[in-house]
């Protein structure tokens, strides 16, 4: 009787990991397909920052210091001597 006993636990841990694993799967490729899980958008996709430098004669030494493009304000907080 106890071999049966083992034997029916050892086939049922085997079906649970093989479910537990199909379960895994089902849901790595519902996320890859752009499931509704994944919480990422087209619609707003991420941007890099368009950085520019900007010059200037300061007291007659020349400086720069970059701008952002994309948020309309200086990147950097304080310019920086050329040279």
């Amino acid at each position: 009787m106890k071999k049966i006993g083992k034997s029916f636990v050892a086939i049922v841990l085997v079906f649970l990991m093989m479910f537990s694993t199909l379960a895994i799967v089902a849901t790595a490729e519902s996320a890859s397909d752009g499931g509704t899980g994944t919480g990422i958008s087209d619609d707003n996709p991420t941007r890099a920052y368009e950085l520019v430098w900007k010059y200037r004669l300061h007291n007659g030494v020349y400086q720069k210091r970059r701008w952002n493009n994309t948020l309309g304000k200086w990147y950097d907080p304080y310019w920086i001597n050329v040279g």
